[in-house]
């Protein structure tokens, strides 16, 4: 998977997440008086994210794709909560019974680590 590269040059590698700018983008504010106020800052790298219908959600830290991908996106929830939900249903209980609760416990924090991070 090629990352975005802000100068355009070779891809970021995957442990560039510390990366907090790309570039210098002038920031303009008006005053009271009327007159501009025109000042440099660094340009955070989901600012200069040049995708289509890229979403942006918690100050770039969440990204979801095109608006049209409805389908995909309830496929992907309903595989991710109504197997989890056979599973508590009907096996976690024989399996804390006659296994170990150990075995539900473990699985539950998966889940709850793959919905909620």
């Amino acid at each position: 998977m090629a990352s975005f590269s802000p100068s355009g040059g070779p891809p970021l590698s995957p442990r560039a997440k510390d990366i907090k700018c790309c570039r210098v983008m002038p920031d303009r504010r008006p005053l009271r008086d009327g007159n501009v106020v025109t000042e440099e800052r660094e340009m955070e790298i989901w600012e200069a994210w040049e995708g289509e219908g890229t979403r942006w959600f918690c100050c770039g830290r969440c990204m979801t794709g095109p608006g049209n991908e409805w389908c995909a996106n309830a496929c992907a929830w309903t595989f991710l909560l109504v197997l989890p939900a056979l599973y508590f249903i009907f096996l976690a209980p024989p399996l804390w019974e006659k296994v170990s609760p150990a075995i539900p416990l473990a699985t539950a924090a998966l889940f709850v680590t793959a919905v909620f991070f």
